[in-house]
């Protein structure tokens, strides 16, 4: 265990930035997501019923294609059901994430299994207060500067969505540091320089012991 190092995934910082786009005045919640059980869109619908009924207008949105047909029905089945069709909109698959995060206030991620997503890293980057679920490696990036909820929790993915927006100074702030975080680490700079210097440290004990 003592000779394993992690390096992290780095993103293109200048890529992913906040910038203007078209978008809702509305109170909005992103996901950049495909649609399938393992991301669990379920649970990001049920917490936008939840926080509906305390901000009417708030409007939740998933980019991402359809890859389980029978659970994309189901998904939209679930919409209907809880009558979010003015709240809940399936945008559809995007060639442009950094544009798509940019359409919101915050970014949710409602996965029941991740590794190290690159999608809270790309919207914490373009200066989203992320709200995800504690699976993986989330927290190694988010804990402090986001919000981690259990798998499934939809009442509390609700509850923090609700905070955010009754506390604009607070996703303000944490907005701002979302990106500090990911300045400070998770850039493709960082993730190439960690792997030259771990490389070169290993060619200089091979060296050592045999040169």
């Amino acid at each position: 265990e003592e000779k394993i190092k992690v390096i992290y995934n780095g993103i293109d910082v200048n890529r992913f930035r906040k910038m203007e786009v078209p978008r809702s005045d509305r109170p909005t919640v992103i996901t950049v997501a495909r649609i399938d059980p393992l991301k669990d869109i379920e649970t990001y619908i049920r917490a936008c019923d939840l926080v509906r009924k305390k901000i009417p207008d708030v409007l939740c949105k998933v980019y991402g294609p359809p890859v389980d047909e029978k659970y994309f029905k189901r998904c939209q089945k679930l919409v209907k059901e809880l009558k979010l069709e003015n709240n809940f909109v399936f945008a559809g698959k995007t060639s442009t994430p950094e544009r798509a995060i940019n359409e919101g206030d915050i970014f949710i991620l409602t996965s029941i299994s991740e590794a190290f997503p690159f999608a809270v890293l790309e919207a914490m980057a373009c200066e989203k207060v992320v709200v995800s679920s504690d699976v993986g490696g989330v927290k190694e990036v988010l804990e402090g500067y986001g919000f981690l909820i259990k798998p499934k929790d939809y009442k509390s993915f609700a509850d923090r969505i609700i905070y955010l927006f009754e506390n604009p100074s607070v996703l303000a702030e944490m907005s701002i540091a979302s990106r500090e975080r990911v300045l400070n680490g998770f850039r493709i700079e960082d993730m190439v320089n960690n792997y030259r210097e771990n490389y070169m440290s290993l060619a200089g004990k091979l060296y050592r012991a045999y040169g």
